[in-house]
């Protein structure tokens, strides 16, 4: 409860009229100065205490009941959750910090998890929505627990603070890496006879070299290599009409979480 007391004014004849009351009377002695009229001070003082009157002023006392401030805590729940013990550890996360949070009679908190997703982790959408009907000035915060995977973080770095600050809960081993292929880019079409080149890219935690086997269609593998860490063009010959099926895979590697993502593929 917070109190505050304060001066209120409410005019007997409304502000609009009180106020040309007052224009007038200050035109009318500024004239009697000009002419040198008497006591013009005191005639000042007793048009002053006139108009304090007519403004009906009142002393007021307020009881506030503050809003709470508004904290999100969102557990990612995407697929890449699922491995070196990530989902476990982010749960009891999700449970320690809502029990610490809830400590603070102040502050409101709202909770998510989030929904798996095929195109990737999508938080901040997700924090958007759940603080959508919050005024600016009462978001606290918000808290992600998640494997530090985010798809959806604004191009902007700045467009990140217009919901407050956003902080992550990273879970998961530092030291553990993995293995995957990712397809950077890759033509919608390809012409028969002609080559259509895709751009590959293989992270490492050990980085060096990685024999890749690329296969059009299901026929025999062929093997590329590669550096890790970096962005490859592989040029494809295309030998048919219709449909053409590319498939990357990498074999596993020294640190592995999964295999899920040492293979990609692409349409064309």
């Amino acid at each position: 409860m917070m109190e505050a007391v304060r001066i209120g004014f409410d005019p007997f004849l409304g502000w609009p009229l009180l106020w040309g009351l007052v224009a007038l009377t200050a035109l009318a002695w500024l004239v009697y100065i000009l002419r040198r009229g008497r006591a013009w001070l005191t005639r000042a003082l007793g048009l002053a205490l006139l108009a304090a009157a007519l403004s009906n002023p009142s002393l007021v006392h307020e009881e506030r009941e503050p809003l709470p401030s508004v904290a999100a805590v969102i557990l990612d729940r995407s697929e890449s959750m699922d491995f070196g013990g990530r989902e476990k550890a982010a749960e009891a996360a999700y449970a320690a910090v809502q029990a610490e949070l809830a400590k603070d009679p102040s502050l409101e908190v709202r909770t998510l998890e989030s929904d798996p997703n095929d195109d990737g982790t999508h938080l901040y959408g997700a924090l958007e929505g759940l603080m959508a009907d919050v005024p600016r000035d009462r978001i606290a915060g918000a808290i992600l627990i998640t494997d530090g995977q985010i798809h959806d973080l604004p191009d902007n770095p700045a467009q990140e603070g217009v919901i407050g600050p956003v902080h992550g809960l990273v879970v998961g081993d530092p030291n553990q890496g993995d293995r995957r292929v990712e397809l950077v880019e890759a033509p919608s079409f390809g012409i028969v006879g002609e080559t259509a080149n895709l751009i590959v890219r293989v992270d490492d935690p050990d980085g060096g070299e990685v024999d890749l086997n690329v296969s059009v269609n299901g026929g025999i593998p062929e093997r590329v290599r590669v550096k890790a860490g970096e962005n490859t063009p592989l040029p494809i010959k295309i030998e048919r009409r219709g449909e053409n099926v590319i498939v990357v895979e990498a074999p596993a590697g020294r640190q592995e979480l999964t295999m899920a993502n040492n293979r990609t593929a692409a349409s064309l």
